[in-house]
């Protein structure tokens, strides 16, 4: 089983939530990950929400994060958010999905050395 295991830098932008504030931001981009979230509360016309794109033109996320992806298996989420937290590693942030056989995990840590920790453990897997 292959696990590809890299640091990123997200491109992050605090938008507008408005219908076609998305295909907005993303035009003339092809990116891997697109993750995107609006805050809470608000009327309508003043909400805002948040996008994240790696890759990007020009990054400007200064949260650690790595990509995971590869080939799953059945237990391997719980045995890496298991070794994970052994190792006394918070998660900032999660996105993860499976689609068939494979799978792909965005994460963020409060410091490269977390991040650097927790990328290890992923290569060891």
């Amino acid at each position: 089983m292959t696990i590809s295991v890299k640091k990123i830098h997200l491109w992050r932008g605090d938008v507008d939530d408005q219908p076609g504030t998305l295909v907005r931001t993303l035009q003339g981009t092809h990116p891997d990950v697109i993750m995107g979230y609006s805050y809470p509360g608000g009327d309508r016309t003043s909400r805002r929400a948040v996008i994240e794109v790696y890759p990007a033109a020009e990054p400007n996320s200064t949260k650690p994060t790595l990509l995971i992806q590869g080939e799953g298996r059945l237990g391997l989420s719980e045995e890496f958010y298991g070794a994970i937290a052994n190792e006394g590693i918070n998660i900032d942030f999660l996105v993860a999905q499976a689609v068939g056989e494979s799978f792909s995990v965005v994460m963020g840590f409060a410091t490269d050395e977390e991040a650097d920790r927790a990328a290890a453990i992923a290569r060891r897997l």
